[in-house]
């Protein structure tokens, strides 16, 4: 309603709803066409430049971060003033930045100075000044959270770690159990933390499993499927934890170990939007290992999942769950509304093998009105607001210079890599890189038989074999590239270095990366391993590295880093 209300209210006034999932948009997209709420959807160049008639414009953060975005929205407000910047889910900058770029450096959305309102149901308390500086908002931000955001409907079930072989068939006893009581317009949710656990229950339900890495086209299969009721329960990884608010179910199971508190409240928050009692089970299965680890653990509430999962079992789990979101905890007993969780009622839940009562839970009476509303005094509305004056005050000044300041900071450092890199790239240009990498570049017999890579002696070795292997093993992830040549592994930098792949002649620097970070593998292994942190005992250990989580993302993979730390070496 925070980005909706004004768009229904104001004249002439634009409200931008930035949204970081394409689920999400598809929810709001459907929400806003049974409303009858005009909207547009920002989708790229082919949007009409200029004007926009809608008081509402829904765009990505992925399309938000676009330069031609900016300048879009830059020329509709010349004409229809842009009041204010939502960003929904604002928590996932917070949790997916350390493998999404789109939500890195995320005040690079803010290009205009206006009113930016961010909103999500799991910032806990502690994760508030990180998601300030996060969107660089001034000090005196104004925070409005919920007195508590306990939900009296979920009936928290949590069970004794469980082999990961026998998830799937407590999964399928589970689900045989309650869909006896589900109606035809109820439906069931099954998480899971890994492909191939979803894969598995997925068959042993006979189900369909939405995840990331399937095409946009068979999650909406999936999703779709899952709603209109050909199968009321479908598998899913996290990818499926925002918006998605279908209002009627009561089965969400947790088939797995949660890693976060953050992500585990939004997936059970799946549940229950009609306020009927919504089983809310967890099967944890193991503890996640250190390697997985990252800084931002204390605040996504890592430590919390574990206690709740692995922990003494004498604390109630709403209890947990709350204290994590809201600072401050509500027990079960603490309202009479609660469904109890199964430390404070041992006979909740419907799995006897699994030390559960058969006492039916069904029994119970629902709670009724569980979020009673107060009555307001009516508020008289005034007329609708007109173009405001193009005046700043002087703390939004002085936050909008701040923003500038740090975005232009990102651009020139940006610009700086790409230049460092051309000048290397064309220091080696129509030169064999191996030899020059080797030390054979300098001296009158190089000179007299200068050659190209491809004309290199190096083919003729018993180790081109190995650099074939390394070459074959390279590939890109796009959840962690972007934008890289496959063939000669330049990235674009927004076509600055190279323009539009069209094949292996449209390349410039035809083998220069690849043949240079091999020989320095060959010849500099211990220097680059103490530099990168890191050690590579065979090729494909260090084809893995190349292929993996970014060492200095500025620089977009692993092998231009590698690329750029032997040029300042020895180029």
């Amino acid at each position: 309603m925070l980005a909706l209300i004004p768009a229904l209210l104001e004249q002439n006034l634009l409200t931008v709803l930035i949204l970081p999932l394409k689920s999400l948009i598809t929810d709001y997209k459907r929400k806003l066409e049974q409303m009858d709420l005009p909207f547009l959807h920002y989708t790229g160049r082919t949007i009409p430049r200029g004007f926009c008639t809608p008081n509402l414009v829904l765009v990505s953060v992925d399309m938000a971060r676009e330069q031609h975005w900016k300048q879009w929205i830059a020329e509709v407000d010349t004409v229809k003033h842009v009041r204010r910047f939502c960003f929904d889910e604002g928590h996932y900058p917070l949790t997916d930045a350390k493998f999404r770029k789109s939500v890195r450096d995320i005040f690079t959305i803010r290009s205009l100075p206006c009113q930016l309102l961010v909103f999500s149901g799991t910032i806990s308390p502690k994760c508030e000044p990180m998601i300030k500086e996060m969107f660089l908002m001034h000090d005196n931000v104004k925070v409005f959270r919920s007195p508590s955001t306990n939900r009296p409907e979920f009936q928290l079930i949590k069970t004794a770690p469980q082999l990961k072989f026998d998830i799937p068939d407590i999964i399928h006893q589970l689900w045989t159990l309650h869909f006896a009581k589900f109606t035809p317009q109820e439906r069931a949710l099954v998480f899971v933390p890994f492909i191939d656990l979803g894969q598995n229950i997925a068959a042993k339900l006979g189900c369909q499993f939405y995840n990331s890495q399937d095409m946009d086209k068979d999650k909406e299969i999936a999703y779709h499927a899952w709603r209109n009721g050909t199968y009321q329960i479908m598998v899913s990884t996290s990818a499926f934890s925002c918006g998605n608010d279908y209002p009627h179910i009561p089965l969400i199971i947790h088939a797995g170990t949660p890693r976060e508190m953050i992500g585990y409240i939004q997936e059970i928050s799946r549940g229950g939007r009609d306020k009927k009692q919504t089983f809310c089970y967890l099967l944890p299965i193991a503890q996640w290992t250190s390697a997985s680890s990252t800084e931002l653990d204390d605040l996504l509430g890592v430590k919390e999942m574990a206690d709740m999962c692995f922990g003494p079992n004498k604390y109630c789990l709403r209890h947990k769950i709350t204290q994590y979101n809201d600072g401050h905890g509500i027990h079960c007993q603490e309202d009479p509304n609660n469904y109890p969780c199964n430390h404070c009622l041992p006979t909740a839940g419907l799995l006897p093998s699994l030390g559960v009562s058969k006492v039916n839970p069904f029994k119970r009476k629902a709670p009724s009105d569980l979020y009673p509303v107060k009555a307001q005094k009516s508020i008289k509305l005034d007329e609708p607001i007109a173009r405001p004056v193009e005046v700043l005050s002087p703390e939004m000044q002085k936050t909008w210079d701040k923003i500038q300041k740090a975005t232009q900071a990102i651009h020139q450092n940006e610009v700086d890599i790409r230049d460092d890199l051309a000048t290397k790239l064309n220091l080696l240009l129509g030169d064999c890189a191996m030899c020059h990498c080797t030390g054979q570049f300098i001296g009158e017999i190089y000179q007299e038989n200068r050659h190209e890579f491809k004309h290199c002696r190096f083919h003729q070795q018993h180790s081109a074999g190995e650099y074939m292997r390394l070459k074959n093993l390279i590939t890109y992830n796009s959840k962690i590239h972007e934008k890289i040549c496959f063939i000669c592994h330049v990235p674009s930098f927004g076509d600055k270095l190279h323009t539009p792949f069209n094949g292996p002649g449209n390349c410039q620097y035809l083998d220069i990366i690849l043949p240079t970070v091999y020989s320095g593998y060959t010849h500099r292994k211990r220097a680059l391993e103490e530099h990168f942190g890191t050690q590579w005992t065979t090729i494909e250990q260090f084809a893995f590295w190349l292929n993996g989580k970014l060492a200095k993302p500025k620089e977009k993979s692993n092998l231009i880093s590698v690329f750029i730390r032997i040029g300042n070496t020895s180029l």
